[in-house]
């Protein structure tokens, strides 16, 4: 398990089972660039494996209703280029417009 500073961060033993798939389907559909909002990003694990991984093109905006959550994205996507700060799964529900997102991904079971 990974820490921030004094805290240990969440983590989701599924994303090591299922990130290499998920990668694979995302660069087989997904054109050269665009943003990516990924609903109910839980750990920020995906977005830290993935963003990484996918053309040059591409922006990653993490997104979570668990405020607690949001602090674990920050400190292990944000420092991923091209990750965007998580933002609250509510204001990127009602709002979604302003994102003009290209593709919605969501892992969450």
């Amino acid at each position: 398990m990974e820490t921030a500073g004094d805290r240990l961060l969440r983590y989701a033993p599924a994303t090591l089972r299922n990130r290499e798939p998920i990668l694979a389907v995302l660069q087989r559909v997904l054109p050269e660039a665009g943003l990516l909002l990924e609903i109910a990003s839980g750990s920020g694990e995906h977005a830290a494996f993935i963003t990484p991984r996918l053309s040059s093109g591409w922006e990653w905006q993490p997104s979570e209703l668990n405020p607690g959550a949001l602090a674990d994205i920050d400190a292990q996507a944000i420092p991923v280029v091209r990750a965007s700060a998580p933002r609250s799964s509510w204001m990127c529900a009602n709002p979604i417009g302003r994102l003009r997102p290209q593709t919605r991904y969501c892992a969450a079971t």
